[in-house]
């Protein structure tokens, strides 16, 4: 993130985050972390680009209604990087994981979990479509706290104090 594109991946990340944040925020889904960066990452001990963390379920096997919220909070990050950048998303790969793990613990049938994920999906995007100018301020105030080399960690933490309203 050093490097001179570094600001667009970190920008990229924080999209992807913003996307889980605010829909985690629609479903009422607490969330307890979010990172944006390697560096950010590294010093959490975490093995990633990005991460942002939620309120565990109490039970491994969910109702279908609890399975369709994880659902939408599991797919809007890489939602939001499609519509912000109008490709493929560079980001999700553990979220499609644990979004398939979910599912399988489900009980539910393959076709049932498909319905319901395109379901999620064609929800998530009208969301993000309506709140296209909210997750913008939320990945731009991400981004700003994002720790990076060369940056005084005084003006890191100052910038994190900032962004706390980015993801409630």
């Amino acid at each position: 993130e050093a490097l001179p594109w570094g600001t667009w991946r970190l920008r990229r990340i924080a999209v992807h985050e913003a996307g889980h944040c605010l829909v985690a925020e629609a479903e009422q889904l607490p969330v307890q972390q979010v990172l944006v960066g390697t560096l950010a990452c590294l010093r959490a001990g975490i093995s990633g680009c990005g991460s942002t963390v939620f309120e565990a379920p109490g039970t491994a096997k969910l109702s279908l209604a609890e399975l369709r919220r994880w659902s939408r909070v599991l797919q809007a990050g890489m939602l939001a990087e499609r519509q912000v950048y109008g490709e493929e998303p560079r980001g999700g790969a553990d979220d499609r994981s644990l979004l398939g793990q979910i599912w399988g613990l489900s009980g539910f049938d393959v076709d049932t979990a498909q319905r319901e994920q395109r379901q999620a999906r064609r929800e998530v995007e009208a969301l993000l479509r309506r709140e296209h100018r909210n997750l913008e301020q939320r990945a731009e105030a991400m981004l700003l706290s994002a720790p990076r080399l060369g940056r005084p960690e005084r003006l890191s933490r100052q910038a994190s104090a900032e962004a706390d309203s980015a993801c409630p």
